[in-house]
């Protein structure tokens, strides 16, 4: 009915130009013609931004596209004053989607009101200036096929606007909880999704109720990468383990409810957790993507010969809780004729009972399968020493102990390579309770080397 309608606006107009389409015509005036009814006649290009500019605007959400404070928005901050309103509207059956892009309103007053349907009885959302700051939205979807946007601003304070785009959609005709899928032979790697067909456009249906769990592995974790996350009003996703992570290790339970986006979150889980999803009646939206792989306790590489580097206590340092009762060891190389210089750039170790129990980060002389002694031992009592370390041997032995109580947010060390020298030259002043003097530093536990010039006065 549509088309048939534009056909007949297009007639009128051919009738009122008086144009036909004889030979002697020039092709100019045809092309021209069509040109112009295109422009008239076809819906609005995606691509065009609808800005306020007072009253109301009426806009197609099937076609999809943008609206904004102002022309310059994100960029200039828009007029005092302001109040617009935009229809959305969506065919029947069909539903419209929005989401901010950008945000910045101006406290107290400037606000962005969504609401459900043609009237403002209804509302959706209301973002104001307390949401600007670090905002991510989630895809807000109205229950029928209308959305009406409204925007305000006081007459005290502009700040840089807002964008937000829209298109429509259709309500799920499944409400079955995503699969698990695997990405490998061994099962170490794959993707969990809020709901089959998933794509981060399509909606997730009405009283979901959804539960996951992965095998456990002995000596390994999930590192689980959530991202895309868009949650409708009432619908929750949490991340639970059975352990608290101050206690086991790992990262702490997340439990993420109502209209609610995250972009990119890493936690790190043992085997005993789970991850579930619970939708309501009210409002839907597009759901979630979770890709999780098997990590190794104690990381990888454990044999550094690289001049230059680093060594962590877990892949989380910082931010999530190593595991409990593991011991990683690490050997640090240098070649003849260096030492190793080291030092702790962060630390944070669990709770200790006594001056013996608890966790630690220990780093030894090491020469071949000999230990020449401790360089130092760090834990919560222990702290590190600001200036660093420096090894008597050229290479070291790290050892990393939890134990199975408290667990801490690790440690992050740092080392290089230095060329042995001579120790403490320069003038020696001697005392009543006597002095030393060392060759370079390391004496009797590394040689000297060749060609040195050492002097003490």
């Amino acid at each position: 009915a549509e088309f048939s309608w534009r056909f007949r606006r297009i007639q009128r107009v051919l009738k009122y130009f008086n144009m036909t389409y004889q030979e002697d015509k020039k092709l100019l005036w045809q092309l021209g013609f069509v040109a112009c009814a295109l422009l008239i006649f076809l819906p609005k290009c995606s691509s065009q931004t609808a800005y306020c500019s007072g009253g109301l605007q009426r806009l197609s959400a099937e076609a999809g596209g943008e609206i904004a404070s102002h022309s310059g928005a994100g960029t200039t901050n828009y007029s005092s004053n302001s109040q617009c309103y935009w229809q959305l509207d969506a065919p029947p059956g069909k539903r419209v989607v929005v989401r901010f892009t950008y945000m910045d309103l101006e406290p107290p007053n400037g606000i962005v009101t969504l609401y459900d349907g043609l009237t403002t009885s209804s509302i959706i959302i209301v973002v104001s200036a307390k949401d600007s700051v670090g905002y991510e939205s989630p895809k807000f979807v109205s229950s029928a096929n209308i959305l009406t946007v409204h925007f305000y601003s006081s007459s005290q304070y502009a700040r840089k606007g807002f964008r937000l785009e829209y298109n429509a959609t259709v309500s799920a005709n499944s409400s079955a909880c995503g699969p698990v899928t695997f990405e490998d032979a061994s099962n170490s790697s794959g993707t969990i999704v809020s709901h089959p067909g998933y794509d981060q456009h399509s909606l997730y249906a009405t009283n979901m109720s959804c539960n996951w769990t992965l095998p456990s592995v002995s000596g390994k974790f999930y590192q689980l990468y959530i991202g895309s996350v868009s949650l409708g009003n009432g619908d929750c996703l949490s991340v639970n383990q059975g352990t608290p992570a101050a206690w086991k290790g790992g990262s702490l339970n997340v439990n993420l409810c109502g209209w609610k986006a995250v972009t990119d979150m890493t936690l790190q889980v043992d085997g005993n957790f789970s991850i579930r999803f619970s939708s309501n009646g009210a409002y839907e939206s597009t759901g979630f993507q979770i890709k999780f792989e098997l990590v190794n306790y104690c990381p990888d590489n454990r044999n550094l010969t690289d001049s230059t580097g680093e060594v962590v206590s877990h892949s989380g340092v910082g931010v999530s809780y190593y595991w409990s009762n593991v011991q990683c060891d690490w050997y640090i190389t240098a070649p003849p004729g260096y030492q190793v210089r080291f030092w702790f750039s962060y630390y944070s170790f669990g709770y200790m009972q006594n001056m013996y129990d608890g966790d630690y980060v220990s780093v030894q002389n090491h020469k071949g399968r000999y230990y020449h002694g401790f360089v130092t031992r760090v834990n919560r009592r222990h702290p590190p020493s600001p200036s660093g370390y420096r090894s008597k041997t050229r290479d070291i032995y790290v050892k990393f102990y939890t134990d199975g109580l408290y667990s801490g947010l690790g440690f992050r060390l740092y080392y290089n390579f230095t060329q042995i020298s001579c120790l403490g030259t320069g003038n020696v002043t001697a005392t009543k309770r006597g002095g030393l003097i060392k060759s370079h530093y390391g004496a009797t536990s590394g040689p000297y080397l060749n060609n040195m010039d050492c002097y003490w006065n």
